[in-house]
Formats: C-alpha cells, sequence, structure tokens
C-alpha cells in the first residue's frame, strides 16, 4: 500500500510535520536540499516564512488579528512589478525573523483581495495587534524597508 501525502503544518506556522508519499516526498527532499532539514529529518528553525495564504476568510482573519506584526503581500503572476518586488519582501523576510510574511495571489484568493480592500498589484499590508499599520501600493523597497525595521 502506498504512503498518503500528508503535510500537517503547525498552527502557528512555525513547523511543519511532512508524511509519506511521492509529494511529501518531494517536498522533503526540496527542503533538504536547501538546508531546512538536520540528518535526523527534523525540521531546522528558519527566519523565512513565506507562506501562501490560501485558507480563505477565516485564514485570513486568523494571521491577520495575531499580535505579531504580520504582513501580507498580494501580488498576481501576471505583474512585472510584483515579479520586482518579490525578491526583496523574500529578503525583508529572512532579515526580521520578528515578523510573519505571507504571500497572497489576487486571482487566487479573490475574497481575501476583496475583503482588504486590494485594487491594484503589488500591495503590501502591514498589521500589527489586530491593525493595519500601512497599506502600501507598489512600495519603494527602501521605504518599506524602513517601516518593517520599526516594527
Amino acid at each position: 500500500m502506498r504512503d498518503m501525502d500528508t503535510v500537517n503544518v503547525a498552527s502557528d506556522r512555525a513547523s511543519a510535520h511532512v508524511g509519506g508519499g511521492v509529494i511529501a516526498g518531494h517536498l522533503q527532499e526540496t527542503l533538504k536540499s536547501h538546508g531546512l532539514f538536520t540528518s535526523t529529518g527534523k525540521a531546522k528553525s528558519v527566519g523565512y516564512v513565506f507562506w501562501a495564504c490560501g485558507g480563505g476568510l477565516n485564514e485570513f482573519h486568523h494571521v491577520t488579528t495575531q499580535s505579531e506584526p504580520t504582513i501580507l503581500y498580494f501580488w498576481a503572476r501576471w505583474c512585472s512589478p510584483c515579479k520586482s518586488l518579490a525578491p526583496k519582501i523574500k529578503e525583508f523576510a529572512n532579515q526580521n525573523q520578528n515578523v510573519r510574511f505571507f504571500k497572497v495571489d489576487v486571482e487566487e484568493q479573490r475574497s481575501i483581495a476583496n475583503e482588504a480592500l486590494v485594487a491594484f498589484v503589488p500591495t503590501v499590508i502591514i498589521y500589527q495587534q489586530g491593525e493595519i499599520v500601512k497599506k502600501l501600493q507598489a512600495p519603494e523597497p527602501a521605504i518599506l524597508g524602513d517601516m518593517i525595521q520599526m516594527l
């Protein structure tokens, strides 16, 4: 009998258990190739958690009402400025372990984009203590970096 593919993410989004199966096996190999697994198979703690918010409005409300500073990066595959900004967002996420970063594809998660009143991509919304701190459309990386440092 073939193992089932399972990837169970902890509620804090800081850890995951990867079960058996073909897809899970590929995920484990990818994580290992990027140094995100130890030789014992235990996940390493990494500063960069760039999780795609795909759980709909309930998950959106959950992640935006936490006490930790949270940044939602709204993007689209066809958006050239989004492609330019994405590496800087990833860099900021790696440098700021106290901030949670979430990536939201506006075409796949229209309900989240509508709830957040996102009419333009790229848009970055910074939440803290469940409140919007700042909403930036096509932010300059330097300005965004300065704002993240203040969180």
